[in-house]
């Protein structure tokens, strides 16, 4: 499974039938490198096995629940062919295997949930977009991030004017130039007036949107386009993806490679990202003065428990392990981790993206109010 969609980690957040194992990995995608992939992972079930002896789990059980996950280690074909990251998940009732567009921290985790939060990226959408590049006889649907672009062949996707139903046909000719500064569009042709050549326009457009929304309808991310300003505002028309940017790059992408469209909507999709944290954390410092946001795990913990957490901020690479009594509210956090004890950022995260809210993994001193978390509160 390539970046697992919203639908699956949720899936995974519901899951607390222990022993649960969660491995994270960075992965090389070509040359001699890739040989460094089943490494790491012999190194992670190493840790798996210690760990889980070290809980009382006898060796003949770790060995039954993690044989699937051992056997990726000497699957020479499997590591030729991955992303970013990986991510694999495994408890009695559970396998699941996740390459990622995103790089991941080298982790093994084992509790009773799945730990998730690594993977915060891929639920909220910040870590990756998507580039829509449009002509006037082309559509071409790509996924970018920070580390690289590559094209999404979306079924359905139409290539051209001419695969769309309205446009087919021996008389019917759509060609379109520019004039002016602000570039209107003329289009001309045979077989019809200009509300016709127009209408040909907008269907092929419906098309590449229904195409396009096949694919965005499984994710947060958002959308940017890349074409001439004419064409913006016509596909604009039918656009229905709520998540398509104001923003878009400009010019002809018949022009540029995938690796200048990268460089032309990483700045857009960046300043969106950066755009949305910086309000989210303004508020935070708002809604403190009114009592509706907190940093102490306690107080985080019972609200995710119960619903009430809008926005949480949680530091990445950090990890605070202690215990969440749902009955009382009460967390206990120790000194030194014990076999009970699981990450309690990552389960703040589990309940908040249960409830609906938006959890955003940011580098520690990102966290308002300098702690290890912050939560805005619904109520």
């Amino acid at each position: 499974m390539d970046n697992p969609p919203a639908s699956e980690l949720r899936y995974l957040m519901g899951i607390n039938e222990g022993p649960c194992f969660s491995f994270f990995l960075p992965t090389r995608k070509c040359g001699v490198e890739t040989l460094q992939n089943p490494i790491r992972l012999k190194n992670l079930l190493r840790q798996a096995f210690q760990t889980a002896q070290a809980r009382g789990i006898h060796a003949a059980r770790v060995r039954e629940i993690l044989t699937p996950v051992s056997d990726l280690v000497d699957h020479y074909e499997f590591w030729q062919h991955q992303n970013e990251g990986l991510a694999v998940f495994r408890s009695p009732g559970v396998y699941r295997v996740c390459r990622l567009f995103l790089s991941v921290p080298e982790l093994m985790v084992m509790g009773a949930r799945f730990h998730l939060k690594p993977l915060l990226p891929a639920i909220t959408g910040d870590s990756h977009f998507y580039v829509l590049a449009l002509s006037q006889n082309q559509g071409h649907l790509y996924r970018a991030s920070r580390e690289g672009i590559i094209e999404i062949h979306a079924e359905g996707l139409p290539v051209g004017a001419g695969e769309t139903p309205a446009a087919r046909g021996p008389e019917r000719s759509l060609q379109s130039h520019t004039v002016g500064k602000r570039q209107t569009a003329v289009f001309h042709g045979h077989g019809g007036g200009e509300e016709d050549k127009k209408g040909t326009a907008l269907a092929f457009f419906r098309s590449v949107d229904q195409a396009v929304d096949e694919v965005l309808s499984r994710d947060t991310a958002p959308l940017i386009l890349a074409c001439v300003d004419y064409l913006s505002a016509m596909y604009r028309e039918v656009n229905s993806c709520a998540r398509l940017l104001g923003e878009c790059l400009p010019g002809n992408p018949e022009r540029l490679s995938p690796g200048e469209l990268l460089a032309g909507t990483l700045p857009v999709a960046e300043r969106h990202f950066s755009r949305q944290k910086r309000e989210a954390a303004a508020r935070y410092f708002e809604l403190a003065h009114a009592g509706r946001a907190c940093n102490t795990p306690d107080r985080v913990m019972r609200a995710a428990f119960e619903g009430r957490v809008e926005c949480l901020f949680v530091a990445s690479g950090v990890q605070v392990w202690g215990r969440f009594n749902p009955r009382s509210g009460e967390t206990i956090l120790g000194l030194e981790r014990t076999p009970e004890d699981e990450d309690v950022l990552n389960l703040a995260v589990l309940y908040t993206c249960a409830a609906g809210g938006t959890a955003y993994l940011v580098p520690p001193d990102d966290v308002p109010g300098g702690a290890s978390l912050a939560a805005l509160l619904r109520y």
